[in-house]
């Protein structure tokens, strides 16, 4: 399950996303404040000699440009949160700068164009609340370095008028800091709110992703439970008849002794002996089977079942085993697991007519996926797998193929018993199995085992 992010990295993703508005914005930031730059300039002009008006929106438009650029280079390449936030806070204080500093440098001496001055540099610091205010610090710095220059250019005139135009200009821009920070207060509390409830939604998402996961098999142990029962009882009373047909096969022998009568009762010895084969298979899948478990290292046993099947699978098919050096010991059968590997590794043959390899690895698992949880009770298990190249199984299959007699082999090829019975070992060591496989990806089948001290304890009388 999801944790809940930190409230720091939260903080954090909601200042880059305070930057990110802010550059959203540049592409009208540059329009508006290359034509104003350019109508300010125009204007002075007539009571300031060139260049003084043109140096001036130079700079400006250079700036704009700049930040301009920024925009593009971030758009494209995404700038990590901290160069990105420096630049466009430092580009903003350069133009809030260049427009300050540009219009006391300027300073006409005529008032109507100094009314003009100050109301072109108060428009631009209103309009920066809207294109800045999502990001405070980029806001104050602009404003400042805008209103600052002008209101000292007054207060250096040293008349009232002028010292009250100086104090109007710095209750403007106290007024426009305020008004901003609330905005971004509010922007910022919009954002954190939307992130929790982003995050929620993506909890609550994987919650319900998990329930449903953990239903479902739920809903397939249960289906599996319910054959096997009904498996075991019908093994059990078939097995009964099997033994007293066989027993009876022992007394007819006994008695005939013609090579023509012997001949067929060896035919039906032979087809008792398979039912009772076929009769084991069905209660190991019932879990119904005789099991003698002790602590086994898988280990061992894996490196004796791996050189085994080296020479029973062929030259066409590879056979490498990877095992964790520290592997748990498990409480198990040694003969039921090392035939349930065997068993896996026939399957992966079977599944590469062409060749290929079968890995067949262990680990050791403190925790087991969320998927099957619902088949064990808490504790360590150890994974046992076996993964092949072969074609992969589509979801229609993968979802029946431990059922019993379920087959996607042609007819006499196999008895579709083969994963019923891993199965039913897995299950009645205590453990589970787990199949993944996609069509034209291969198959991993997945046991997971008890640890041996985990059973012992169990095991041990209280």
């Amino acid at each position: 399950m999801l944790g809940e992010t930190p409230l720091s990295n939260v903080s954090e993703s909601v200042r880059t996303e305070r930057i990110s508005d802010v550059l959203q914005r540049m592409p009208l930031v540059f329009a508006v404040n290359v034509v104003n730059a350019a109508a300010s300039a125009w204007v002075l002009a007539r009571a300031e000699p060139w260049p003084g008006p043109a140096a001036w929106f130079a700079v400006i438009a250079l700036i704009s440009l700049a930040r301009l650029a920024l925009w593009r280079e971030d758009r494209r390449r995404r700038l990590p949160p901290v160069p990105r936030a420096a630049m466009v806070t430092l580009t903003t204080l350069a133009t809030g700068l260049a427009w300050g500093l540009g219009a006391a440098l300027l300073w006409p001496d005529k008032p109507v164009y100094r009314v003009f001055v100050v109301f072109v540099v108060g428009g631009m610091c209103a309009g920066s609340v809207t294109t800045n205010a999502m990001h405070f610090p980029t806001l104050a710095c602009f404003v400042l370095a805008a209103c600052l220059p002008v209101a000292g250019r007054f207060f250096a005139e040293g008349t009232r008028p002028d010292l009250m135009m100086g104090g109007m200009i710095l209750i403007f821009a106290a007024a426009l800091l305020s008004t901003g920070r609330q905005f971004s207060r509010g922007y910022g509390e919009r954002a954190m709110l939307r992130w929790r409830l982003d995050e929620a939604n993506q909890r609550l998402r994987q919650e319900i992703d998990d329930h449903k996961a953990t239903s479902a098999s739920l809903r397939e142990s249960q289906k599996l439970e319910a054959i096997g029962r009904l498996t075991a009882g019908i093994a059990h009373d078939f097995n009964n008849l099997l033994m007293s047909i066989g027993g009876n096969i022992d007394l007819l022998q006994a008695r005939l002794n013609r090579p023509e009568t012997t001949r067929r009762l060896e035919a039906m010895r032979g087809a008792v002996e398979r039912g009772s084969q076929l009769t084991r298979q069905l209660l190991a899948f019932g879990r119904r089977q005789r099991l003698t478990p002790q602590v086994v290292d898988l280990n061992g046993t894996l490196a004796d079942t791996v050189r085994l099947l080296a020479s029973v699978l062929g030259n066409r098919v590879a056979v490498v085993l990877q095992s964790d050096a520290g592997l748990w010991p498990v409480f198990v059968d040694p003969g039921q697991v090392e035939h349930a590997i065997f068993n896996l590794a026939l399957n992966a043959r079977d599944a590469m007519p062409d060749g290929g390899t079968i890995t067949i690895g262990a680990v050791n698992r403190p925790e087991v996926p969320r998927a099957i949880t619902a088949d064990l009770t808490p504790g360590a298990y150890v994974e046992v797998s076996v993964a092949d190249t072969g074609a992969g199984m589509a979801e229609d299959v993968l979802t029946r193929a431990v059922e019993p007699f379920y087959t996607t082999k042609e007819p006499g090829q196999g008895s579709g018993l083969g994963l019923s019975q891993v199965y039913g070992i897995a299950r009645q060591s205590g453990g589970t199995l787990l199949i993944e496989s996609e069509p034209g990806r291969g198959t991993i089948v997945r046991l997971f085992l008890p640890r041996a001290r985990e059973m012992a304890d169990a095991e041990s009388p209280g």
